[in-house]
């Protein structure tokens, strides 16, 4: 008999397999570890006999949550890694029946995304210092970031051999490793030129190949994603006061702007690599509440 953890641990590896970040491989780690100590304890044993797992069990699990005083949207995440968990074991037979099918999600209000207005964007652009090889890599990354909406994971990942630089494209590979082709900008092209050529001269590379990673660390090693975050957050806090932001600060920027500027909804949603249109939809948002600003500034009886 297999036992519930290594299920899960199976389930764990095919996340990987199918390329998914780092970030969500551990917070699937982190939720199913929790849901598997849950029914140690629930059925007193060390080996979980996954077929004694049935919706009354998947509901004390929520129920503790609850009690633990833990937020809805936490719970939510908790929930639907269980989903995505046990979508998988009846797929691949690992479980007869799926205890999570009929259990609905806690309603969570969704918060709009935040996002840098234009004259923002301007300012960060501006931020890295160019008489330094880490500020040219960190400029070409802010502008390919911005240009492109990538997923952070997808930028640190990137190879030179997914970047067209005569096309102006990249080919990404986005969550379950399903390819997208994104166009980016000629100014993302200038400064993405110009920091391979100082690329180039720090460690005397006599000539570009495929398999190179396009960002690297001073030690000429692929630049993790941690670093990218850590880099991007940076330059971020010096140009925003808003509260919590992060780099999918200007991943959100880029859907905005785009909108903004008259782009098409379906669109967008390829750009990003949305799986379905209602995730992209919270955009639509954001540019309603951009309008009723413009109105409530400009409409003479407004107030």
């Amino acid at each position: 008999m297999n036992s519930l953890e290594s299920h899960i641990n199976e389930f764990l590896e095919t996340l990987a397999d199918k390329r998914y970040s780092e970030h969500t491989q551990r917070a699937y780690r982190q939720d199913l570890g929790e849901f598997t100590e849950f029914c140690q304890e629930y059925f007193a044993t060390d080996s979980v006999n996954p077929e004694t797992i049935d919706k009354t069990t998947v509901r004390h699990f929520l129920g503790k949550l609850i009690e633990d005083e833990l937020s809805r949207k936490t719970v939510a995440r908790k929930l639907a890694a269980l989903k995505s968990f046990y979508k998988w074991a009846e797929q691949s037979t690992r479980v007869a029946k799926n205890p999570t099918l009929t259990i609905p999600s806690p309603k969570v209000r969704k918060s709009l995304p935040k996002y840098l207005d234009e004259d923002e964007i301007t300012a960060i652009m501006e931020t890295p210092d160019l008489a330094t090889f880490v500020g040219r890599r960190d400029r070409a990354i802010l502008e390919l970031f911005y240009s492109t909406g990538l997923r952070i994971s997808e930028l640190a990942e990137l190879s030179l051999g997914q970047v067209n630089q005569k096309k102006l494209t990249l080919r990404v590979y986005g969550k379950g490793s399903k390819e997208r082709v994104v166009p980016y900008s000629e100014i993302a092209q200038d400064a993405l030129s110009d920091y391979l050529s100082a690329r180039r001269n720090k460690f005397e590379i006599v000539q570009y190949h495929n398999e190179m990673p396009v960002f690297v660390s001073t030690r000429n090693n692929r630049i993790s994603t941690r670093q990218v975050r850590n880099r991007v957050t940076c330059y971020l806090k010096k140009v925003s006061e808003q509260n919590h932001i992060s780099p999918h600060t200007l991943r959100h920027s880029f859907a905005t702007h785009l909108l903004d500027h008259g782009a098409d909804l379906r669109a967008v949603k390829d750009l990003l690599g949305h799986e379905s249109l209602s995730t992209t939809q919270i955009y639509t948002h954001i540019k309603v509440g951009k309008m009723k600003e413009v109105y409530q500034q400009a409409h003479p009886r407004a107030d």
